[in-house]
């Protein structure tokens, strides 16, 4: 179970208000006016443009909406996708997946502070194929407590060279001083929690 803050909350039932008005005017092929309500939705959410959102690196992006800003960067991240949709419909598919990839980053960067609704998007976005930074996705497996997927994406690390094995013993370590059954529940008992670390000693 994942906690999700009332702002969180709120912010959630806009987005679906959202997606619902730009459903109905992509299925009447009204796409300017979808990219029109788009824009203005980036802009009214999160305080940032989305030709803005465009251009920056993820990381940057996401320092702009502001840390501790979770109901801003989810959204930020939501209406990325959602243009990302409308840019496959407008025939603009590269421009739809490097927007794609942008928001699974900033995802990603937000964590467990967007609830479940973070998870799940993050799941979608995974199944479809998004390219992600393995160590991101270490970080942000490891504090939702989806240990097991923590550590497939640190052996990807590994092997990309953007963790070493310092690193490797460090994650091991903070897992060994959790409970049994949250690593249990996280998919990584103790008795496989010290078998990676063996690895590593």
């Amino acid at each position: 179970m994942y906690y999700q803050s009332d702002t969180v909350m709120r912010m959630i039932e806009s987005l679906g208000q959202l997606l619902r008005r730009l459903l109905g005017l992509t299925e009447e092929q009204r796409l300017e006016e979808a990219a029109h309500l788009l824009r203005d939705a980036m802009h009214r959410l999160t305080g940032v443009e989305l030709s803005v959102a465009r251009a920056l690196p993820a990381e940057r992006l996401f320092y702009l909406i502001g840390t501790g800003e979770p109901a801003r960067t989810l959204a930020a991240a939501r209406v990325m996708c959602m243009q990302a949709d409308l840019d496959d419909g407008l025939l603009c598919p590269e421009e739809g997946a490097a927007l794609r990839q942008k928001a699974l980053e900033v995802y990603l960067r937000l964590g467990p502070e967007g609830g479940g609704y973070v998870v799940e998007h993050v799941e979608v976005l995974r199944g479809r194929g998004i390219p992600a930074d393995p160590h991101l996705l270490m970080q942000f497996y490891e504090s939702v407590g989806s240990f097991a997927r923590a550590e497939d994406a640190l052996d990807a690390a590994l092997t990309a060279g953007t963790l070493d094995e310092q690193d490797a013993r460090a994650f091991y370590a903070r897992l060994l001083a959790l409970s049994d059954g949250t690593l249990v529940r996280g998919g990584l008992p103790r008795g496989e929690v010290l078998e990676g670390m063996d690895r590593f000693r």
